[in-house]
């Protein structure tokens, strides 16, 4: 049974850095996400784009700086809803 992921491409969230400020971030590309042989221009700078269990490619806003970080570094700030979701009236 697979378990349904943390984090998916185009989330906004937040972490800190080295120096205790709070950042933003939108994620990029989680480990739950297929490999894809045409890779973007942006992840030319590397090696290798698979990510290790419990890890998500984001970049950090304003600087657009590209970096793994652990799951359990960041937090949930905001989900945009997607043309292929499915949204329901309660």
């Amino acid at each position: 049974m697979m378990t349904e992921p943390n984090f998916y491409p185009e989330d906004t969230v937040i972490g800190k850095s080295n120096n205790g400020k709070i950042r933003y971030a939108l994620i990029e590309k989680t480990f739950d996400m297929e490999s894809d042989d045409d890779s973007d221009s942006d992840m030319d700078d590397y090696d290798d784009n698979n990510l290790e269990p419990g890890f998500v490619r984001l970049a950090w806003y304003p600087e657009g700086v590209v970096e793994d970080v652990r799951e359990t570094q960041i937090q949930l700030v905001d989900r945009s809803t997607l043309p292929r979701d499915v949204v329901r009236e309660k």
